[in-house]
């Protein structure tokens, strides 16, 4: 089982990611992260062979005191693979980076996803995972087009089976903002 440790946004402030969900669902053969059904997020890491148990215990120890973070998004960027990947760009990421180092200090590296890794990993927020190959040049003209900053409140810890995420565990997040 693979599962993954996520900021989720679960307030009305996720609609401007929504909105970029929508315009970059064009691109894809099938609209990824509309269809997810799972609500604007930003993943920390994606474990597999560890105990449940234990990735648990890890979650809560990192979500107990945490508060909402208020991430701002300045950019959209791409992960030049294939198919290629559209992804919305936070600014100030430290509160993030926080998060992630602290869980890697738990967690062994060894048992993360190598794109989740200290030293790998890439603070985003996923568009689009299935640019079609025949809109890719599309894709990167809208990825390369200014966006106005906007705010997302993330809200919401969540660990959460990657195979149909379904959300293990959630914690509500403080009410103190942290920029």
């Amino acid at each position: 089982m693979e599962l993954a440790i996520t900021l989720a946004a679960r307030n009305s402030s996720a609609s401007r990611i929504e909105d970029l969900w929508r315009a970059a669902s064009r691109f894809e053969r099938t609209p990824s992260m509309l269809a997810k059904g799972y609500p604007p997020h930003l993943t920390f890491a994606i474990y597999n062979g560890i105990g449940i148990d234990d990735l648990i215990q890890v979650f809560q120890t990192v979500s107990s005191e945490q508060p909402a973070l208020l991430q701002t998004f300045h950019r959209v960027d791409t992960f030049d693979v294939h198919p290629l990947v559209l992804w919305a760009a936070p600014v100030g990421t430290d509160a993030l980076r926080a998060i992630h180092d602290q869980l890697h200090r738990l967690i062994d590296p060894s048992h993360c996803d190598p794109h989740y890794r200290p030293g790998m990993w890439v603070p985003h927020c996923t568009l689009a995972v299935d640019v079609a190959p025949d809109r890719r040049t599309e894709a990167l003209a809208f990825a390369r087009r200014p966006i106005s900053p906007f705010s997302v409140r993330f809200d919401a810890m969540e660990l959460v089976d990657v195979s149909d995420l379904t959300v293990v565990r959630t914690v509500a997040l403080g009410e103190n903002s942290s920029l």
